[in-house]
């Protein structure tokens, strides 16, 4: 115990730096030696660590991407944090990658990490899971209910219905309300999705057209609050989608800016 006390006291606040100083080193080193020795290189913009290629980004995501095509190709990859990504720009390399053969090599559309298991989506569901077998049984479901011809049915009749609930909303706001269609299409597509997967409006395209018009719905005030709780948590889980998939777990959980 006395060994241990008196280990602890002799380790100063330089030992510390410098002991943290070579953990750096060692992270960057290891960064770059993979980075340097991965198989298939592709051009690309070079990677920092920890950001990775993200010291380049100026615009939003799409139009970043476009740029660095016409800068490196219809092939080029890109590091989002310690995570290689490659980027595909023509339509025929996607023949085989999209193939619906479930004895295809290119079975995962997306890279599982530890942020999709954080989120619970790893395991579960057709998007993130990283469960092969599960999300066979998942994808076959899927496709025997999104192939119904009764659903196909009721899925555009209900898609007709909600596309005039939404134009009879624009023309009781009038001619002078300036109309913001991405804020309407999120709005339609959480309806949509309601509609489709329970059978039961969410009332987010009402709720909406309630915010902007002095003209209120007929409508209790607890299916608002319930419909714009939804549409929040819709918008929070897709903003905060991106940090999960790309971040690692202690620069989301302890660096300040992206702190979760």
């Amino acid at each position: 115990m006395a060994l241990f006390q008196n280990l602890l006291s002799s380790i100063s606040f330089g030992h510390c730096l410098n002991f943290l100083i070579f953990l750096v080193f060692l992270y960057i080193g290891d960064f770059y030696y993979k980075y340097f020795n991965h198989v298939n290189k592709l051009p690309g913009p070079f990677p920092l660590p920890i950001i990775g290629s993200l010291w380049n980004k100026r615009d939003r995501y799409n139009e970043w991407i476009l740029k660095l095509q016409r800068k490196y190709g219809d092939i080029f990859e890109v590091w989002l944090g310690p995570t290689r990504k490659i980027y595909l720009c023509r339509a025929e390399y996607f023949d085989k990658i999209l193939s619906l053969n479930t004895k295809s090599k290119w079975l995962s559309r997306m890279r599982a990490t530890e942020g999709t298991f954080e989120l619970g989506m790893g395991q579960r569901g057709v998007w993130l899971n990283a469960n092969v077998e599960d999300w066979k049984y998942n994808r076959h479901f899927f496709n025997q209910v999104m192939l119904a011809s009764g659903f196909n049915l009721k899925a555009v009749d209900a898609t007709n219905k909600m596309l005039k609930d939404m134009k009879q909303y624009w023309i009781m706001l009038g001619k002078d309300h300036p109309i913001d269609l991405c804020k309407w299409m999120d709005r339609f597509t959480i309806e949509m999705v309601s509609v489709i997967t329970t059978g039961k409006r969410s009332y987010s395209l009402l709720a909406y057209f309630n915010t902007l018009s002095t003209k209120k719905a007929d409508i209790l005030s607890s299916i608002l609050e319930d419909s714009e709780y939804l549409i929040k948590n819709f918008e929070k889980f897709f903003s905060s989608l991106p940090i999960f998939t790309i971040f690692p777990y202690y620069i989301r959980h302890y660096f300040p800016i992206l702190r979760i």
